[in-house]
Formats: structure tokens, sequence, C-alpha cells
């Protein structure tokens, strides 16, 4: 139930990204790490939702009351493997063309459904239509994630923001001492 009281809290599944400082290395590995994307789409896959402590704020991942997983651990650490195994910061900073990306994406996808049909019983399939969902999330996340390296854009991307990051720490060295009242007052007493 609803607490009219407390306002509603929202909290990002990432950590917050720097402002204007955008090409940094706290941003760039957030940019490029897939840890915490492959750990969002287990909790999807054992349908968990994202709850806010009230008392603490922090954001904890607990099984949906009116949900059932897709899959058991023992599929889910299977399927981590393959994704780690596939997605890693090589793949954006690639020069990849569309039909390349389609097919790795592809691959990707028959493989963990050969691995999920393989092992049906095991892995806890509720029926055909999990089956379906697991691979379709899994094929989407790794399609988009791989876009990033279509033709090279995502690398330009990565220069532009570098340089446009120098030419800005360039300028603001360039910028003279503002004549305020303190710098006015800095000038006469001798300062520079």
């Amino acid at each position: 139930m609803y607490d009219q009281q407390q306002p509603m809290q929202y909290a990002p599944p990432y950590p917050s990204m720097p402002g204007h400082e955008a090409y940094n290395e706290t941003s760039l590995k957030f940019q490029l790490e897939f840890d915490g994307i492959i750990d969002e789409i287990c909790h999807v896959l054992k349908d968990e939702i994202q709850v806010i402590d009230r008392q603490t704020g922090e954001i904890n991942w607990q099984p949906n009351p009116h949900g059932q997983p897709l899959i058991n651990d023992l599929g889910m650490s299977r399927i981590k493997t393959v994704l780690r195994g596939t997605l890693d910061k090589n793949i954006p900073l690639s020069d990849l063309e569309e039909e390349h990306i389609s097919e790795m994406a592809s691959t990707i996808e028959r493989d963990v459904k050969n691995m999920i049909f393989d092992n049906w019983d095991t892995f806890e399939i509720p029926d055909q239509s999990a089956a379906s969902l697991i691979t379709h999330i899994i094929g989407a996340k790794v399609f988009g994630l791989y876009r990033k390296a279509l033709d090279g854009n995502y690398l330009r991307f990565l220069k532009t923001t570098y340089q446009t990051s120098e030419v800005q720490t360039y300028m603001q060295r360039q910028q003279p001492e503002r004549q305020g009242p303190i710098g006015m007052f800095k000038k006469l007493m001798g300062g520079r």
C-alpha cells in the first residue's frame, strides 16, 4: 500500500552519469562495461523487481510476488557465462557493418535457444512461451549493444566527445580573470 505521507522515490538502475564532463574515466567505464546490463538481464529473467527501502534509500532486487522466474539459477549461470563471453568493451569500439552485427546477434540468440532446449528440464523452463521470451530478451539486448559498433559510429562519438572536452578545458584555462570587485582589488594590490 502506498503511503501518501512519503514522497515517491525514483532511482536510476545504474550509477549516475556525470553532467557535462562527458569524457572521463567514470563515464567511459559506465559506457563500455556490460556487467550492469548482464545483471539486469538476469534479474528480469528471474522476474525480480526493484524496490526502494524507504528507511535507507537503497535499491534492492526482490522476487516479483505475482510472477514466476523464467529460468532457475543453474540456467541463469549458464546464460551469464554466454553473455560475459560475448559482450565486452571491444564490441562498441569496433567498426562493424549492419549485416555482421545481425549475424553475431543471431548466433548468440541461436546458441542460447539451443542451450535452453537441450536443458529444458534441468533449467526448469516453465513453458515454450517462457523459452521464447528468454531468447527474445537476450537477442534484443545483444543486438542493441552490438549496434553501438555500427560503422564505427560509437568510436567516432567518443573521439568527438574527447576533442570537445579538450577544447573546453583549454578555453577555461585561457579565460582571463574576471574584473569583479575581488579581481580589481587583487590588481590594485599588485596581484595578477
